[in-house]
Protein backbone atom coordinates (compact mmCIF):
# COMPACT_ATOMS: atom_id res chain seq x y z
CA UNK A 1 0.00 0.00 0.00
CA UNK A 2 1.21 3.21 -0.99
CA UNK A 3 0.53 6.48 1.54
CA UNK A 4 1.69 9.76 2.22
CA UNK A 5 1.40 10.64 6.00
CA UNK A 6 3.43 13.54 6.06
CA UNK A 7 3.35 16.45 3.48
CA UNK A 8 2.26 15.74 0.12
CA UNK A 9 2.85 18.90 -1.40
CA UNK A 10 5.88 17.91 -3.10
CA UNK A 11 5.30 16.77 -6.60
CA UNK A 12 8.73 15.56 -6.90
CA UNK A 13 7.93 13.03 -3.82
CA UNK A 14 4.85 11.83 -4.57
CA UNK A 15 5.15 11.02 -8.32
CA UNK A 16 7.36 8.06 -8.13
CA UNK A 17 5.60 6.87 -5.58
CA UNK A 18 2.62 6.48 -7.60
CA UNK A 19 4.41 5.44 -10.74
CA UNK A 20 6.31 2.31 -8.52
CA UNK A 21 2.56 0.92 -7.21
CA UNK A 22 -0.03 -0.91 -10.02
CA UNK A 23 -3.66 -0.67 -10.65
CA UNK A 24 -3.90 2.99 -10.14
CA UNK A 25 -7.82 3.88 -10.62
CA UNK A 26 -7.77 7.30 -12.81
CA UNK A 27 -10.66 9.34 -13.13
CA UNK A 28 -12.13 9.94 -16.52
CA UNK A 29 -10.05 12.88 -17.05
CA UNK A 30 -6.73 11.69 -15.73
CA UNK A 31 -6.99 12.62 -12.08
CA UNK A 32 -6.33 9.94 -9.48
CA UNK A 33 -9.70 9.20 -6.75
CA UNK A 34 -8.09 9.60 -3.00
CA UNK A 35 -9.24 8.41 -0.03
CA UNK A 36 -8.28 10.99 2.65
CA UNK A 37 -8.50 9.10 5.86
CA UNK A 38 -8.89 11.03 9.26
CA UNK A 39 -9.38 10.06 12.39
CA UNK A 40 -12.42 11.40 14.91
CA UNK A 41 -12.02 11.66 17.79
CA UNK A 42 -14.93 12.05 18.81
CA UNK A 43 -16.17 8.54 17.33
CA UNK A 44 -13.47 6.77 18.37
CA UNK A 45 -12.55 5.69 14.74
CA UNK A 46 -11.47 6.27 11.55
CA UNK A 47 -13.16 8.05 8.88
CA UNK A 48 -12.76 7.92 4.99
CA UNK A 49 -13.77 10.82 2.59
CA UNK A 50 -13.11 10.24 -1.07
CA UNK A 51 -12.07 13.27 -3.12
CA UNK A 52 -11.29 13.38 -7.47
CA UNK A 53 -7.71 14.17 -7.80
CA UNK A 54 -4.64 15.68 -5.54
CA UNK A 55 -5.80 19.05 -5.71
CA UNK A 56 -9.14 18.48 -4.09
CA UNK A 57 -8.10 16.08 -2.03
CA UNK A 58 -5.58 18.56 -0.45
CA UNK A 59 -8.19 20.88 0.06
CA UNK A 60 -9.90 18.51 2.03
CA UNK A 61 -7.35 17.71 4.14
CA UNK A 62 -6.55 21.13 4.46
CA UNK A 63 -10.55 21.99 5.54
CA UNK A 64 -10.01 19.38 7.99
CA UNK A 65 -7.05 20.48 10.03
CA UNK A 66 -8.61 24.47 9.87
CA UNK A 67 -11.54 22.98 11.59
CA UNK A 68 -9.02 20.97 13.66
CA UNK A 69 -7.28 24.21 14.69
CA UNK A 70 -10.58 26.11 15.18
CA UNK A 71 -11.00 23.72 18.24
CA UNK A 72 -14.54 22.46 16.38
CA UNK A 73 -15.41 18.84 18.73
CA UNK A 74 -15.00 15.71 16.84
CA UNK A 75 -12.46 16.99 14.19
CA UNK A 76 -9.75 14.37 13.66
CA UNK A 77 -5.73 15.49 15.35
CA UNK A 78 -3.72 17.86 12.37
CA UNK A 79 -1.28 14.82 11.96
CA UNK A 80 -4.22 12.19 11.41
CA UNK A 81 -4.81 12.99 7.89
CA UNK A 82 -3.03 11.35 5.41
CA UNK A 83 -4.25 10.64 1.83
CA UNK A 84 -4.00 6.69 0.60
CA UNK A 85 -3.27 5.82 -2.90
CA UNK A 86 -6.44 4.64 -4.47
CA UNK A 87 -7.40 0.62 -5.26
CA UNK A 88 -6.03 -0.26 -1.81
CA UNK A 89 -7.62 -0.39 1.60
CA UNK A 90 -6.14 1.06 4.72
CA UNK A 91 -6.30 -1.70 7.58
CA UNK A 92 -9.15 -1.23 9.76
CA UNK A 93 -11.09 1.08 7.12
CA UNK A 94 -13.59 0.37 4.70
CA UNK A 95 -15.29 2.56 1.87
CA UNK A 96 -18.16 0.65 2.40
CA UNK A 97 -19.01 3.55 5.14
CA UNK A 98 -19.57 6.03 2.30
CA UNK A 99 -23.23 6.83 2.34
CA UNK A 100 -25.34 6.99 -1.12
CA UNK A 101 -25.43 10.84 -0.45
CA UNK A 102 -21.38 10.81 -0.89
CA UNK A 103 -20.96 8.46 -3.63
CA UNK A 104 -24.12 9.89 -5.63
CA UNK A 105 -21.93 12.89 -7.23
CA UNK A 106 -18.89 11.11 -8.00
CA UNK A 107 -21.03 8.07 -9.51
CA UNK A 108 -22.79 10.80 -11.89
CA UNK A 109 -18.94 11.99 -12.69
CA UNK A 110 -17.57 8.62 -13.81
CA UNK A 111 -20.95 7.75 -15.05
CA UNK A 112 -20.78 10.63 -17.63
CA UNK A 113 -17.80 8.45 -19.49
CA UNK A 114 -19.03 5.04 -21.27
CA UNK A 115 -17.19 1.30 -20.65
CA UNK A 116 -15.83 2.30 -24.04
CA UNK A 117 -14.42 5.56 -23.68
CA UNK A 118 -17.04 7.80 -25.47
CA UNK A 119 -19.30 10.40 -23.58
CA UNK A 120 -22.64 9.68 -22.40
CA UNK A 121 -25.51 11.33 -24.05
CA UNK A 122 -27.08 13.98 -21.99
CA UNK A 123 -30.61 12.10 -21.86
CA UNK A 124 -29.06 9.50 -20.35
CA UNK A 125 -27.06 11.41 -17.75
CA UNK A 126 -30.53 13.42 -17.24
CA UNK A 127 -32.48 10.70 -16.38
CA UNK A 128 -29.91 9.23 -13.98
CA UNK A 129 -29.42 12.27 -11.97
CA UNK A 130 -33.44 12.73 -12.12
CA UNK A 131 -34.12 8.93 -10.73
CA UNK A 132 -30.91 9.57 -7.87
CA UNK A 133 -32.96 12.87 -6.87
CA UNK A 134 -36.84 11.79 -6.57
CA UNK A 135 -37.03 8.35 -5.74
CA UNK A 136 -33.39 7.44 -4.37
CA UNK A 137 -31.24 9.81 -2.21
CA UNK A 138 -34.55 11.18 -0.28
CA UNK A 139 -35.45 7.50 0.94
CA UNK A 140 -31.57 5.84 1.13
CA UNK A 141 -29.50 8.40 0.66
CA UNK A 142 -28.13 9.02 4.83
CA UNK A 143 -27.58 5.05 4.31
CA UNK A 144 -24.13 3.39 3.96
CA UNK A 145 -23.77 2.00 0.75
CA UNK A 146 -22.60 -1.76 1.88
CA UNK A 147 -25.41 -1.45 4.84
CA UNK A 148 -28.16 -1.54 2.16
CA UNK A 149 -30.06 -5.19 1.65
CA UNK A 150 -30.91 -6.77 -1.05
CA UNK A 151 -34.86 -6.61 0.84
CA UNK A 152 -34.71 -3.05 1.59
CA UNK A 153 -33.93 -1.84 -1.96
CA UNK A 154 -36.64 -3.76 -3.27
CA UNK A 155 -39.14 -2.44 -0.53
CA UNK A 156 -38.41 0.67 -1.36
CA UNK A 157 -38.94 0.31 -5.29
CA UNK A 158 -42.62 -1.53 -4.45
CA UNK A 159 -43.28 1.54 -2.17
CA UNK A 160 -42.62 4.27 -4.22
CA UNK A 161 -45.12 7.00 -5.51
CA UNK A 162 -45.58 9.94 -7.44
CA UNK A 163 -45.99 13.52 -5.80
CA UNK A 164 -49.80 13.66 -6.23
CA UNK A 165 -49.72 10.03 -3.79
CA UNK A 166 -50.63 7.46 -6.49
CA UNK A 167 -48.40 4.36 -7.26
CA UNK A 168 -45.57 4.66 -9.36
CA UNK A 169 -45.89 3.27 -12.91
CA UNK A 170 -44.61 0.02 -13.19
CA UNK A 171 -42.49 1.14 -16.34
CA UNK A 172 -40.88 3.85 -13.74
CA UNK A 173 -40.22 1.46 -10.96
CA UNK A 174 -38.51 -0.67 -13.38
CA UNK A 175 -35.95 2.56 -14.47
CA UNK A 176 -35.20 2.99 -10.87
CA UNK A 177 -34.39 -0.14 -10.57
CA UNK A 178 -31.74 -0.37 -13.40
CA UNK A 179 -30.63 2.81 -12.37
CA UNK A 180 -29.88 1.58 -8.51
CA UNK A 181 -28.08 -1.55 -10.08
CA UNK A 182 -26.15 0.91 -12.10
CA UNK A 183 -24.94 2.98 -8.79
CA UNK A 184 -23.79 -0.13 -7.34
CA UNK A 185 -21.95 -1.85 -10.15
CA UNK A 186 -20.24 1.30 -10.46
CA UNK A 187 -19.07 1.57 -6.84
CA UNK A 188 -18.27 -1.97 -7.01
CA UNK A 189 -15.84 -1.81 -10.24
CA UNK A 190 -14.58 1.47 -8.61
CA UNK A 191 -13.69 -0.26 -5.35
CA UNK A 192 -16.34 1.83 -3.11
CA UNK A 193 -18.09 -0.99 -1.97
CA UNK A 194 -17.12 -5.11 -1.17
CA UNK A 195 -20.23 -6.89 -2.40
CA UNK A 196 -22.99 -5.54 -4.63
CA UNK A 197 -26.46 -5.89 -2.76
CA UNK A 198 -27.74 -4.80 -6.06
CA UNK A 199 -26.71 -7.16 -8.16
CA UNK A 200 -29.82 -9.52 -7.86
CA UNK A 201 -32.45 -6.67 -7.93
CA UNK A 202 -35.13 -7.31 -9.79
CA UNK A 203 -35.56 -5.27 -13.07
CA UNK A 204 -39.26 -6.80 -13.89
CA UNK A 205 -41.66 -4.88 -11.46
CA UNK A 206 -45.83 -5.78 -11.92
CA UNK A 207 -45.52 -9.39 -13.98
CA UNK A 208 -47.14 -9.59 -17.11
CA UNK A 209 -48.94 -6.27 -16.32
CA UNK A 210 -46.22 -4.83 -16.62
CA UNK A 211 -44.26 -6.55 -19.68
CA UNK A 212 -47.93 -6.30 -21.31
CA UNK A 213 -47.18 -2.14 -21.84
CA UNK A 214 -44.15 -3.39 -23.99
CA UNK A 215 -46.14 -5.43 -26.60
CA UNK A 216 -47.97 -3.09 -29.57
CA UNK A 217 -49.99 -4.29 -32.36
CA UNK A 218 -48.10 -3.32 -35.72
CA UNK A 219 -50.36 -1.56 -38.24
CA UNK A 220 -49.75 0.60 -41.18
CA UNK A 221 -52.90 1.42 -41.05
CA UNK A 222 -53.02 2.67 -37.46
CA UNK A 223 -50.16 4.87 -38.97
CA UNK A 224 -51.82 5.77 -41.71
CA UNK A 225 -54.63 7.08 -40.05
CA UNK A 226 -52.61 9.24 -36.89
CA UNK A 227 -50.47 10.56 -39.89
CA UNK A 228 -53.80 12.14 -41.36
CA UNK A 229 -55.14 13.38 -38.05
CA UNK A 230 -51.97 15.21 -37.38
CA UNK A 231 -51.78 17.34 -40.09
CA UNK A 232 -48.61 18.64 -41.30
CA UNK A 233 -46.64 16.91 -38.67
CA UNK A 234 -48.12 13.73 -40.16
CA UNK A 235 -44.73 13.83 -42.14
CA UNK A 236 -43.10 13.01 -38.80
CA UNK A 237 -45.31 10.40 -38.02
CA UNK A 238 -44.30 8.64 -41.25
CA UNK A 239 -40.78 9.53 -40.76
CA UNK A 240 -40.90 8.22 -37.75
CA UNK A 241 -42.46 5.03 -39.16
CA UNK A 242 -40.52 4.08 -41.95
CA UNK A 243 -36.91 5.27 -40.69
CA UNK A 244 -37.11 4.07 -36.92
CA UNK A 245 -35.50 7.04 -36.25
CA UNK A 246 -35.51 7.95 -32.34
CA UNK A 247 -37.28 11.19 -31.66
CA UNK A 248 -33.73 12.80 -30.69
CA UNK A 249 -32.36 12.05 -33.87
CA UNK A 250 -34.79 13.10 -35.92
CA UNK A 251 -34.97 16.39 -34.22
CA UNK A 252 -31.22 16.76 -34.75
CA UNK A 253 -31.07 15.79 -38.16
CA UNK A 254 -30.60 19.14 -40.97
CA UNK A 255 -31.69 19.06 -44.31
CA UNK A 256 -28.04 17.97 -45.49
CA UNK A 257 -28.47 14.67 -43.78
CA UNK A 258 -30.86 13.80 -46.56
CA UNK A 259 -30.06 11.80 -50.12
CA UNK A 260 -33.02 11.38 -51.83
CA UNK A 261 -30.67 10.13 -55.54
CA UNK A 262 -28.75 7.73 -52.86
CA UNK A 263 -31.92 6.92 -50.92
CA UNK A 264 -30.44 7.42 -47.66
CA UNK A 265 -30.56 9.68 -44.81
CA UNK A 266 -27.59 9.77 -42.48
CA UNK A 267 -28.12 9.45 -38.50
CA UNK A 268 -24.94 11.69 -37.32
CA UNK A 269 -26.40 13.98 -34.64
CA UNK A 270 -29.35 14.36 -31.71
CA UNK A 271 -31.22 16.78 -30.29
CA UNK A 272 -32.62 15.57 -26.88
CA UNK A 273 -34.61 17.52 -24.33
CA UNK A 274 -33.32 17.95 -20.60
CA UNK A 275 -35.40 19.14 -18.33
CA UNK A 276 -38.07 20.05 -21.01
CA UNK A 277 -35.69 22.33 -23.07
CA UNK A 278 -34.49 21.45 -26.88
CA UNK A 279 -30.56 20.88 -26.33
CA UNK A 280 -28.91 22.17 -29.96
CA UNK A 281 -27.88 19.46 -32.34
CA UNK A 282 -24.69 17.98 -31.15
CA UNK A 283 -22.79 14.97 -32.15
CA UNK A 284 -22.77 12.23 -28.66
CA UNK A 285 -25.46 10.03 -29.74
CA UNK A 286 -26.86 7.06 -27.30
CA UNK A 287 -24.38 4.53 -28.64
CA UNK A 288 -21.70 4.25 -31.37
CA UNK A 289 -24.17 1.67 -33.31
CA UNK A 290 -26.50 4.78 -33.43
CA UNK A 291 -24.34 6.94 -35.77
CA UNK A 292 -25.58 5.03 -39.29
CA UNK A 293 -27.26 5.47 -42.54
CA UNK A 294 -30.93 4.49 -42.49
CA UNK A 295 -32.79 3.85 -45.89
CA UNK A 296 -34.77 5.89 -47.23
CA UNK A 297 -37.95 3.13 -48.37
CA UNK A 298 -40.28 4.45 -51.11
CA UNK A 299 -42.90 4.93 -48.51
CA UNK A 300 -40.58 7.56 -46.71
CA UNK A 301 -39.97 9.76 -50.23
CA UNK A 302 -42.72 12.27 -50.24
CA UNK A 303 -42.62 12.76 -46.65
CA UNK A 304 -39.34 13.67 -46.68
CA UNK A 305 -39.79 16.28 -49.81
CA UNK A 306 -41.97 17.79 -47.48
CA UNK A 307 -40.09 18.50 -44.63
CA UNK A 308 -37.32 19.31 -46.87
CA UNK A 309 -39.26 22.42 -48.49
CA UNK A 310 -40.51 23.15 -44.86
CA UNK A 311 -37.41 23.38 -43.95
CA UNK A 312 -36.17 25.27 -46.73
CA UNK A 313 -38.50 28.14 -45.74
CA UNK A 314 -37.83 27.86 -41.91
CA UNK A 315 -36.38 31.04 -39.97
CA UNK A 316 -33.33 30.38 -37.93
CA UNK A 317 -29.49 29.25 -38.80
CA UNK A 318 -29.87 25.72 -37.76
CA UNK A 319 -30.85 23.55 -41.20
CA UNK A 320 -32.88 21.07 -39.18
CA UNK A 321 -34.71 18.95 -41.18
CA UNK A 322 -37.84 18.34 -38.68
CA UNK A 323 -40.17 22.18 -38.00
CA UNK A 324 -43.14 23.10 -36.62
CA UNK A 325 -45.90 23.47 -38.56
CA UNK A 326 -45.63 25.89 -41.31
CA UNK A 327 -41.74 25.81 -40.95
CA UNK A 328 -41.68 28.14 -37.36
CA UNK A 329 -38.29 26.81 -36.62
CA UNK A 330 -37.18 23.20 -35.01
CA UNK A 331 -40.21 21.78 -33.79
CA UNK A 332 -40.30 21.31 -30.32
CA UNK A 333 -41.15 17.73 -28.42
CA UNK A 334 -44.08 20.37 -26.46
CA UNK A 335 -45.59 21.11 -29.61
CA UNK A 336 -45.46 17.51 -31.07
CA UNK A 337 -46.94 15.73 -27.75
CA UNK A 338 -49.71 17.85 -27.83
CA UNK A 339 -50.46 17.52 -31.06
CA UNK A 340 -50.23 13.58 -30.94
CA UNK A 341 -52.62 13.43 -27.95
CA UNK A 342 -55.10 15.15 -30.00
CA UNK A 343 -54.50 12.69 -32.95
CA UNK A 344 -54.65 9.79 -30.53
CA UNK A 345 -57.65 10.57 -28.83
CA UNK A 346 -59.25 11.28 -32.40
CA UNK A 347 -58.22 7.71 -34.18
CA UNK A 348 -57.88 5.64 -31.18
CA UNK A 349 -54.77 5.00 -32.70
CA UNK A 350 -52.41 4.84 -29.10
CA UNK A 351 -48.44 4.96 -31.04
CA UNK A 352 -45.64 7.49 -29.93
CA UNK A 353 -42.92 8.16 -31.66
CA UNK A 354 -40.95 5.31 -30.01
CA UNK A 355 -43.77 3.19 -30.70
CA UNK A 356 -43.83 4.24 -34.15
CA UNK A 357 -39.81 3.14 -34.28
CA UNK A 358 -41.09 -0.21 -33.16
CA UNK A 359 -43.28 -0.99 -36.14
CA UNK A 360 -40.14 0.25 -38.17
CA UNK A 361 -38.02 -2.73 -36.79
CA UNK A 362 -41.39 -5.20 -37.36
CA UNK A 363 -41.26 -4.29 -41.08
CA UNK A 364 -37.28 -4.55 -41.14
CA UNK A 365 -37.89 -8.47 -39.20
CA UNK A 366 -40.71 -9.34 -41.28
CA UNK A 367 -38.80 -8.58 -44.80
CA UNK A 368 -36.79 -11.20 -44.23
CA UNK A 369 -33.74 -9.08 -44.02
CA UNK A 370 -30.68 -10.13 -42.49
CA UNK A 371 -29.52 -9.70 -38.63
CA UNK A 372 -26.67 -7.86 -39.33
CA UNK A 373 -28.24 -5.34 -41.21
CA UNK A 374 -31.57 -5.49 -39.29
CA UNK A 375 -29.33 -4.35 -36.20
CA UNK A 376 -27.51 -1.39 -38.29
CA UNK A 377 -30.87 -0.20 -39.84
CA UNK A 378 -32.10 0.32 -35.82
CA UNK A 379 -28.70 1.54 -34.45
CA UNK A 380 -28.43 -1.71 -32.35
CA UNK A 381 -25.21 -3.53 -31.66
CA UNK A 382 -26.95 -7.51 -32.60
CA UNK A 383 -30.33 -8.52 -34.03
CA UNK A 384 -31.10 -10.42 -31.24
CA UNK A 385 -31.98 -6.94 -29.21
CA UNK A 386 -33.94 -6.01 -31.67
CA UNK A 387 -36.04 -8.89 -31.94
CA UNK A 388 -36.33 -9.40 -27.98
CA UNK A 389 -37.58 -5.91 -27.76
CA UNK A 390 -39.00 -4.63 -30.95
CA UNK A 391 -39.97 -7.62 -32.88
CA UNK A 392 -43.95 -7.43 -33.39
CA UNK A 393 -45.55 -9.61 -35.73
CA UNK A 394 -48.42 -7.84 -37.75
CA UNK A 395 -51.67 -9.07 -37.97
CA UNK A 396 -51.06 -9.97 -41.74
CA UNK A 397 -48.44 -12.14 -40.47
CA UNK A 398 -50.55 -14.35 -38.14
CA UNK A 399 -53.10 -14.83 -40.99
CA UNK A 400 -50.40 -15.94 -43.39
CA UNK A 401 -48.91 -18.15 -41.00
CA UNK A 402 -52.59 -19.81 -40.20
CA UNK A 403 -53.35 -20.29 -43.46
CA UNK A 404 -49.76 -21.82 -44.17
CA UNK A 405 -50.55 -24.24 -41.25
CA UNK A 406 -53.99 -24.92 -42.51
CA UNK A 407 -52.39 -25.66 -45.44
CA UNK A 408 -50.03 -28.41 -44.17
CA UNK A 409 -52.71 -29.50 -41.60
CA UNK A 410 -54.75 -30.11 -44.89
CA UNK A 411 -51.68 -32.01 -46.52
CA UNK A 412 -51.23 -34.28 -44.02
CA UNK A 413 -54.89 -35.65 -43.70
CA UNK A 414 -55.01 -35.70 -47.70
CA UNK A 415 -52.01 -37.99 -47.20
CA UNK A 416 -53.39 -39.88 -44.43
CA UNK A 417 -56.94 -40.59 -46.17
CA UNK A 418 -54.95 -41.57 -48.80
CA UNK A 419 -52.80 -44.33 -47.40
CA UNK A 420 -56.03 -45.45 -45.54
CA UNK A 421 -57.42 -46.07 -48.63
CA UNK A 422 -54.59 -47.78 -50.26
CA UNK A 423 -54.57 -50.15 -47.04
CA UNK A 424 -58.43 -50.43 -47.57
CA UNK A 425 -57.70 -51.84 -51.79
CA UNK A 426 -55.45 -53.89 -50.74
CA UNK A 427 -57.52 -55.75 -48.18
CA UNK A 428 -59.73 -55.69 -50.73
Amino acid sequence: MTSMDGDVDDMANIKPMLDRTTKIQRHVNGDLQWRVIVYDGALGKQVERLAVGLTEARRLREVLRANVAAGKPGNPPAHAARLIRPGHRQAGASLGALTVNQWAPLFLRYYAVARDGSPRPATSMESASQRLERYILPFIGDRTMESLTLAELEDMIANLRKVNGDPLAQSSKESVSSTIKTVWTLAKRRGVINANVAADLPTSWGGAAASSRRLIKPSLTGVDALAAAMGELGDVVLLFAFTGMRWEEASGAWTSDVDLEQRLLSCQRVSPVVRGKRVPPGTIMKSRHARRDILIVDQAVEPLRRLLARAGSASGAEPVLVTGERGRGPLHYRTWRNKLREAQAATGVSYTAHQLRHVYASILIGSGMEDAKIARYMGHSNANYTRALYGHWFPEDSRADADQLSAVIGAIRARESAIAQGLELSRQ
